[in-house]
């Protein structure tokens, strides 16, 4: 944020932040909401900040900036009490190829899908792992159908194949 832009962010610094986050502008709006946080760390403030990084990681995703995408969910979550984008996150992940963590995370957060969500993911984790990207694939638990099939569809392909 430029000196100008502080200079202005104390007389209707509040209201400048909520019309730059009701029209989408995250990032200016995320300028506005972290001077306001530390001059008035309020609840209202941090649910702000947190929508604003929310806002953008999504902004930046849907320009295939998932590397930055990626860096803004992170700065949301510290501000999320019980964060149902997590699912996102992973699909982020995924995108910037950080496949060992995307599992990590899964497995951690698993509970919190749907079990559409969860069916998705495990589809989006097999397919990797069939097409030879069977490094992570130590990070599934043993009892996981995931690593207990692997081996045998493995096999099934490799027939076809030969």
């Amino acid at each position: 944020m430029s000196k100008t832009q502080k200079k202005h962010i104390s007389s209707n610094a509040e209201e400048d932040a909520r019309d730059f986050l009701a029209s989408g502008n995250y990032k200016q709006a995320l300028s506005y909401y972290k001077e306001l946080l530390k001059k008035h760390p309020c609840d209202e403030n941090r649910n702000a900040l947190r929508d604003c990084y929310l806002g953008r990681a999504k902004q930046l995703s849907k320009s295939n900036m998932n590397r930055e995408a990626v860096v803004m969910w992170e700065n949301h979550f510290p501000y999320c009490a019980s964060c149902d984008h997590i699912y996102f996150y992973i699909t982020l992940l995924l995108a910037t190829g950080q496949k060992d963590k995307a599992v990590s995370v899964f497995l951690r957060f698993q509970s919190s899908f749907t079990a559409s969500q969860v069916f998705e993911m495990e589809e989006i984790f097999a397919a990797l792992l069939l097409a030879g990207n069977d490094d992570f694939a130590a990070h599934f638990p043993p009892e996981s159908l995931i690593r207990n099939h692997l081996p045998f569809i493995q096999q099934a392909l490799d027939a076809l194949v030969n």
